[in-house]
């Protein structure tokens, strides 16, 4: 028996429903009705209904006053929270992303993959006007964002191959959700060496990301950027600092 097989016996069915229904909200930034959930992840109405009223009772996801709407819970935040992650990597990189931002202006971030997502391990905020908001622990899908798809373009075949074999949920209306298109992307990624964001999980916000390398020359960690749409000139300026950037660290981790 392989260990595809090994792992379907050892696997509880009605908890990955319960991931595909959490998977779903993490894309409806303003919530979603177990109707939708129900027809868009062809579930039952009834199961997805009582599955996101138990997740309610433990603040997995929380429903909207007054709506039949639920949307991702306070709980995760707090669990998002104890999520180890590499200190000597987000140390490393402290003062060079520190620095970029402060040249830049802009927020610059650090993500590493952990299975099928990309999570923030660290943050420099800009201080220009338009400056983006993020938090360390935050999580992304693989196919959308600069840094998701160059982690993922610079995974294994077997990982590539994990992520779509799933449906691909599309986040705002220039996310990549066919297949044939998102393994041109990756390769793309792989052939110039950096990945850009077209505003795909989040309308209006862009991305530029470099890959960070070990001493084995393996890519573990994203560089990213982020700026506002319609800057399409930043994009000449800012790719060459992004990547003097991500080679910098790169080397003081024995690259």
């Amino acid at each position: 028996m392989d260990d595809g097989a090994v792992a379907a016996i050892h696997r509880i069915p009605v908890i990955d429903k319960m991931m595909t229904v959490l998977f779903a909200l993490e894309g409806a930034l303003d919530g979603a009705s177990a109707v939708k959930l129900a027809r868009d992840l062809k579930l039952s109405r009834t199961t997805v209904y009582r599955m996101l009223n138990t997740l309610a009772e433990h603040g997995i996801v929380t429903r909207h006053p007054g709506e039949a709407v639920f949307s991702l819970g306070p709980t995760l935040v707090r669990l998002a929270r104890q999520v180890p992650t590499p200190p000597d990597l987000a140390s490393v990189c402290r003062p060079y992303i520190e620095d970029l931002a402060a040249r830049e202006g802009r927020t610059v971030k650090v993500s590493i993959r952990d299975r099928d997502e990309a999570v923030v391990i660290g943050v420099a905020l800009g201080s220009g006007p338009f400056s983006i908001a993020a938090q360390v622990g935050r999580r992304f899908p693989l196919h959308a964002g600069a840094a998701s798809k160059l982690l993922l373009a610079y995974a294994g075949e077997q990982d590539v191959h994990l992520v779509l074999s799933r449906k691909l949920f599309p986040h705002t209306d220039t996310t990549i959700v066919d297949k044939a298109a998102l393994r041109h992307e990756l390769a793309e990624i792989r052939s110039k060496g950096w990945a850009e964001d077209r505003g795909e999980f989040v309308q209006g916000v862009r991305a530029l990301a470099a890959p960070i390398h070990d001493a084995g020359q393996r890519v573990v960690a994203a560089l990213s950027i982020t700026f506002v749409a319609n800057a399409e000139e930043l994009s000449e300026h800012i790719v060459p600092e992004l990547l003097r950037t991500a080679e910098a660290i790169s080397r003081r981790l024995g690259a």
